[in-house]
């Protein structure tokens, strides 16, 4: 992959301008059943929680999750 590495919302991003495959093998899926944390970063994960805020931030939306009590 060729690109950008940035950060938004104090996460990395990456913008890539060009990919590779490399191979045919797949990513699973890592369950998290506590908030995400620094670890966590780069991974496919899916959190389950409570959505108690929505709100708008310019042209995209924003929701904050409640994950075993924490925000």
């Amino acid at each position: 992959m060729t690109g950008d590495v940035g950060r938004a919302y104090g996460a990395p991003r990456i913008k890539a301008s060009q990919i590779a495959r490399l191979g045919r093998g797949s990513v699973g899926v890592l369950e998290l059943r506590t908030a995400p944390m620094a670890s966590h970063e780069w991974r496919l994960v899916r959190v389950r929680g409570d959505v108690v805020d929505v709100h708008r931030s310019g042209d995209r939306w924003q929701a904050e999750l409640l994950v075993s009590g924490r925000r």
